[in-house]
């Protein structure tokens, strides 16, 4: 009972004591205070405290519920207003054991510091929060708010420190081992609101206690050689303003996290350089105003063994301006990378506006792009959407290091200071150009120099305008005619490859009426100076963007390409112009002044009897020729597909022969004709099955009632080039099993089926598969030797194709039907031991392929129609036979020789039609061989009563086919 009575007066205090604690009053000091016990109560400062000697006005050694100054109250110490001479210096210092578990909160005016080694944690507000009464009695700190040593400054709900309306802040500095973090969804871990300020100064006119602060442009303002995180917002988010850098030094990293991270945002004014020699993740975006005059905006440096990097780009947007008056704007120095720079939406700005300095500039040892998963084929620079990129005096992008990815106008302005400056320098690169402008809204101004010591520069001009002295060490100029203008003051050298795409355009006529076509009146390229053409040769290729403009060119134009005030005589000997399409073709017109080409389009038969002069096989020709109508139609049956056709006969840089090849379909007739010679071994199997069981020849196999037998065979197959068709190699193999007996003394029947599993390999590289079955009712009469054998086959296969068009997978599957009646007669002569069989034979043999469509994505899928594959062949020959006894055993040796005529010998024809759409076409392959040899050689065994073994190989042999065949049989009498 006392026991009990005790537990509830221990849990009754014990309640009374937390509830005391939730509920405790503010602590109210006006003195110097040390916490050293836990307290869960918030101390306010309503009046001005100075600690009287080099000491913290408040000292934090234990827990504390937080700290309020109220407006206007003045915290500081004996010494000098600024930074402290030590940590332990700081007006406020919450020292390693110490655990500000509240927000600290400043209305007033801290003039020696914050400094944090312990923990200021708040679960639902800030750690830090400054607000003023109004602008002229606003809250400061001096001498920073430091978190150092280990310490931690972080926000679980919110923004971990919070510059609000109407306070300054002169710096803040993160030291190496310590963090500021928020985790609250939108919060950051340094916000500075609309009325706050980081740096600058603090004047008489902003408080009443005629305080002033200055901290300079020159000063750094945010320190971060820990860690600055915001884990579901921007780290740093100045919506306000700020002046001086920011500085992320070696180790230091910057990091935003979430739907809406950034590591550093600028919607405000912030006037300084952002210097980087750590790590900022997940951008710098300048929403606002970032002015530096006294170095470059963003200026990245590191070591060999540390490079800056920064990952999410460094972008202007909507609006935003980020520039340098004395450097360059964005700098990336040696050992520094970035992932991309951009400029995005109208009024948008990166510019620098002093002599001999550039927007953008890469040193020797700096990468921009290739990081954070971008490549080549991303963006590295950006402007759009009206944004700009410029430079006052100098070029406007200067790579002397490596740049991974494009240079992308799309809709925005690349900008030298005139003409004759340089938009973009890539001359000292590592790396080649690759640029690419496209928007009606797009301008180019300056000269564009690629890469002196790489020949893969690549400039596109999509649409808008060029207006610069030259183009230079460019090696592929890439220009449509929906550009407005392609203006050059100076020389120009055509480089060794210009590939102009032909784009409808809105045009006017004469009576200034809009119409869409191409512009044949008004040259592409204007040079005011001189044109000439590389030594080495410069080529011109013409292509239609699309089946528009390939159906707008009609009959054929010409356009002119380039207008120059003399094209040097050389240009008509190096210059070469192909139309880079097997659409189109086209033709030079070089005059003094003047580069033109005529333009004509290929229809059907054209485009035939040109790749035929390539070297194409008349069949394949035809091929693809007809795939042209279906890709350039309005109206194709399979638009996507008709669009991946287009791609490819736009471009005859590639091996146009192999094209038709792949495309054209196969009448080689490899699977027929190895369906074909399989049915013939299993009808030789089965008629030396026969053979052997005639009674009256002394030879084979005696019998009783019936027997069932089974015999192993592989057979390979070879057919060389026919007539320019390619050959195929074939392999089969399979089982036939069989059964048979006699009806009377001279009358045998039976029924088999052979089973078989093969593959043809074409020598144009497609490959089948084959399974299929052939059912055969056989019978034999003999009569005083005698013999005529006959045999009626049924059977199926299924057949797999695989091969490679445009290097995209093609397969197919189709069935195919066989039917075949043969019919054997002869006579047998007997000498001793030995038997000769003269033969005659008929053989009538049908394949009917299945209709099938492939299938891919190549575009050139077909949809595929085989004719019958028929033979019927006339043979004779002979057999001959012996037997060689032993005391069990007999020996059976056996040669046959074969020559058979086909009657139907043409070659195989087979209608395609492109799923794409379009009308058929046919294709017929090369004649068959009329004339075919078979010789065979086998031996049998027979021993005891019962068993009887028996292994064949065969030949079969015609001008252009042969295959080798091998059998091995075993039977049991029953």
């Amino acid at each position: 009972m006392q026991t009990s009575l005790n537990h509830f007066v221990s849990g009754a205090l014990a309640l009374v004591i937390v509830t005391a604690s939730a509920q405790a009053e503010d602590w109210n000091i006006s003195a110097p205070q040390t916490v050293v016990i836990h307290d869960t109560r918030r101390i306010v400062v309503g009046a001005d405290i100075n600690s009287g000697a080099e000491s913290p006005v408040i000292e934090v050694q234990a827990r504390l519920g937080g700290i309020k100054l109220d407006t206007e109250v003045q915290l500081s110490t004996s010494a000098a207003a600024g930074a402290p001479p030590s940590p332990e210096k700081a007006t406020i210092f919450v020292n390693t054991t110490g655990q500000l578990q509240g927000t600290l909160e400043n209305q007033g005016h801290i003039r020696n510091g914050i400094v944090i080694t312990g923990q200021s944690i708040h679960e639902n507000g800030n750690a830090f929060m400054s607000s003023g009464l109004d602008a002229a009695h606003q809250a400061s700190v001096q001498g920073s708010y430091s978190v150092l040593n280990g310490g931690v400054s972080e926000a679980i709900k919110d923004h971990a420190v919070n510059i609000g309306s109407d306070s300054y802040m002169d710096y803040i500095l993160v030291g190496s081992t310590s963090r500021i973090k928020s985790s609250g969804t939108g919060s950051s871990a340094l916000y500075v609101g609309s009325d706050g300020r980081i740096g600058g100064e603090f004047t008489n006119g902003h408080n009443s206690k005629n305080l002033t602060i200055t901290r300079t442009e020159a000063d750094t303002v945010i320190n971060v050689s820990g860690q600055m995180v915001a884990t579901n917002g921007r780290a740093i988010d100045i919506v306000g303003g700020a002046i001086g850098k920011l500085l992320v030094e070696t180790g230091g990293v910057i990091q935003g996290g979430g739907s809406d991270a950034a590591g550093i945002y600028v919607s405000g004014t912030y006037t300084g350089t952002f210097e980087n020699k750590g790590t900022i993740e997940t951008g710098v975006f300048i929403r606002g105003s970032h002015t530096a005059n006294q170095g470059a905006a963003y200026w990245a440096y590191g070591s060999e063994n540390n490079w800056a990097a920064l990952t999410g780009g460094f972008t202007a947007i909507e609006g935003g301006v980020s520039q340098s008056t004395t450097e360059h704007a964005v700098s990336l120095g040696h050992y520094s990378r970035t992932d991309f720079v951009a400029a995005r939406g109208a009024n948008t700005k990166i510019e620098a506006t002093a002599a001999d300095k550039n927007a953008v500039y890469v040193a020797a040892n700096a990468q921009l792009g290739g990081t954070g998963g971008r490549g080549e084929s991303d963006a590295a620079i950006m402007v759009s959407d009206g944004g700009e990129i410029k430079a006052a005096s100098d070029s406007a992008i200067e790579v002397n290091g490596t740049v991974i990815g494009r240079v992308h106008v799309n809709n925005g302005l690349i900008t030298g200071n005139n003409t004759t400056v340089n938009a973009i320098n890539f001359s000292s690169a590592k790396s080649s150009l690759n640029f690419l402008q496209e928007g009606d809204e797009a301008r180019t101004t300056g000269s564009i120099f690629g890469s002196t010591d790489y020949k893969t520069d690549v400039v596109e001009f999509k649409a808008g305008a060029f207006d610069g002295a030259t183009i230079q060490n460019v090696d592929h100029l890439i220009v449509s005619t929906q550009t407005s203008s392609i203006a050059m003051s100076g020389n120009f050298t055509l480089p060794t490859m210009t590939t102009v795409t032909l784009q409808l355009q809105t045009l006017l006529d004469a009576e200034n009426r809009q119409l869409t076509g191409i512009d044949a009146v008004n040259p592409l390229i204007t040079v005011a100076g001189n044109l000439d053409a590389e030594a080495d040769g410069s080529k011109v290729l013409m292509r239609p963007a699309t089946p528009v403009e390939y159906r707008s060119l009609g009959s054929g134009t010409t356009l002119t390409v380039v207008n120059a005030n003399i094209v040097e005589g050389s240009v008509k000997n190096r210059l070469t112009v192909d139309s880079g399409s097997l659409l189109v073709n086209a033709e030079p017109i070089v005059d003094s002044q003047s580069v033109k080409v005529k333009l004509t389009v290929n229809k059907t038969a054209d485009l035939k009897k040109q790749l035929e002069a390539k070297g194409a096989r008349s069949r394949s020709a035809a091929a693809l020729a007809a795939a042209l109508d279906v890709a350039v139609s309005a109206s194709p049956a399979d638009a996507v597909k008709s669009a991946k056709m287009f791609t490819a006969l736009n471009d005859n840089t590639g091996d146009a022969v192999k094209l038709a090849s792949e495309v054209q379909p196969e009448v080689s007739a490899g699977v027929q004709r190895t369906g074909q010679t399989m049915a013939n071994i299993s009808h030789n199997i089965i008629f030396n099955r026969i053979h052997g069981t005639r009674r009256g020849f002394n030879y084979g196999d005696q019998f009783v009632d019936g027997a069932a037998w089974g015999q192993f065979l592989s057979t390979s197959g070879k057919q060389g080039m026919v007539n320019k068709e390619p050959g195929f190699k074939s392999q089969a193999w399979g089982m036939t099993l069989g059964v048979d007996g006699e009806l009377e003394a001279n009358i045998r029947l039976g029924l088999a089926m052979t089973v078989s599993s093969g593959s043809i390999d074409m020598d144009d590289g497609s490959k089948t598969s084959q399974q299929s079955y052939l059912t055969t009712l056989y019978g034999s009469w003999s009569h005083r030797g005698l013999f005529i054998d006959a045999m009626a086959s049924m059977g199926n296969g299924t057949n797999d194709i695989k091969k490679t068009v445009n290097a995209q997978s093609v397969k197919g599957n189709f069935q195919t039907d066989q039917w075949g009646f043969r019919i054997i007669g002869g006579t047998a002569w007997r000498m001793g031991s030995w038997n000769m069989s003269p033969q005659a034979e008929f053989n009538y043999g049908l394949i009917r392929a299945q209709d099938y469509s492939e299938k891919g994505d190549s575009g050139f899928e077909q949809k595929i129609q085989s004719d019958d594959y028929i033979t019927a062949e006339l043979g004779a020959g002979f057999k001959f036979h012996g037997e060689i006894w032993g005391r069990q055993t007999v020996f059976k040796p056996e040669l046959s020789v074969m020559g058979y005529y086909d009657f139907i010998s043409s070659g195989s024809k087979v209608k395609a039609t492109y799923l794409a759409g379009g009308s058929s076409y046919s294709v017929t392959g090369p004649e068959r061989d009329p004339y075919r040899l078979a010789a065979g050689l086998a031996f049998g065994v027979k021993t005891g009563n019962h068993w009887t073994l028996r292994a064949g190989y065969s030949l079969n042999w015609s001008e252009n086919y042969s295959s080798d065949s091998f059998s091995a049989r075993v039977r049991y009498e029953f």
